[in-house]
């Protein structure tokens, strides 16, 4: 049974507020589900459409490589890269990959379905026979996947490190370049949850995929209106008393997105 060693970029993401014994929010989740998956092939095709203006070559890269599986209430996304990859190689694959993920996030708010989830960079082993996949990447993933307290992905600590490498910062590196290494990625002090980690109420200084960036390409929303689109996403949303700093925390971020946009101009 053949076992690959891979390298790739690992996404994680879990679903928040689906873990219930409530019959009725677990079948409005999996048909919401459904509504997501179906439109997996038109945001990679919007990725692969991106590259193509510039990377042509790349467009039925990110098509065919970026591969997502769903269990239960989390959804594992693997786009292989090769292992010897250099630095400007791994910087290109990043362009779509956080363009779908963001695409992800703002269509889950879309259908009722806010992720959180974790990014990380490496090697994992690979058995495409049975589906399985497991790995240093995938374990690191694994590790931060549930540990935010706001919507959206977060880069693990290995994986910030590794981008800083990856990007050359150094002490000259302007304070833009350090904040937003690449169109997608922000600097970000992601507050933890208050459970299941000994930093519980804390925050973790790492980078954080800035899907707020497409609502306007995506939705047609003027800067000044994200948090507009924002309420009206989550409006309908049960919210429980220990997941309202989630939304609080998302909130915060929308409005700190918006204002990074306007400073950038």
């Amino acid at each position: 049974m053949p076992i690959d060693e891979s390298f790739g970029i690992i996404v994680l993401l879990d679903a928040l507020g689906v873990r219930t014994i409530d019959k009725e929010v677990t079948k409005n989740y999996l048909a919401e589900l459904d509504r997501l998956k179906s439109k997996i092939v038109m945001m990679k095709e919007i990725a692969a459409g991106v590259m193509r203006t510039s990377i042509s070559i790349l467009a039925d890269d990110v098509v065919s490589k970026f591969n997502f599986r769903f269990f239960g209430d989390t959804v594992l996304m693997i786009y292989s890269i090769p292992k010897e990859s250099d630095a400007d190689f791994i910087k290109i694959r990043l362009i779509p990959a956080s363009l779908i993920v963001g695409m992800l996030i703002c269509n889950g708010l879309e259908v009722g379905i806010p992720f959180r989830g974790a990014l990380s960079i490496g090697s994992y082993y690979s058995n495409q026979e049975r589906s399985v996949d497991l790995g240093p990447a995938i374990t690191d993933a694994a590790n931060w996947y549930d540990k935010s307290d706001i919507i959206g992905i977060m880069a693990t600590p290995n994986t910030t490190n590794y981008l800083k490498a990856l990007y050359k910062m150094t002490s000259q590196s302007s304070a833009n370049d350090y904040e937003s290494p690449a169109e997608g990625l922000i600097l970000y002090n992601v507050p933890l949850s208050n459970k299941g980690s000994r930093d519980s109420g804390k925050s973790l200084k790492t980078y954080f995929i800035n899907w707020p960036l497409l609502i306007p390409s995506l939705y047609a929303v003027n800067i000044s209106d994200f948090l507009s689109w924002f309420y009206d996403k989550i409006k309908d949303m049960q919210i429980p008393p220990g997941a309202v700093t989630k939304y609080s925390n998302t909130e915060t971020f929308v409005r700190k997105c918006a204002q990074f946009i306007l400073d950038s101009k």
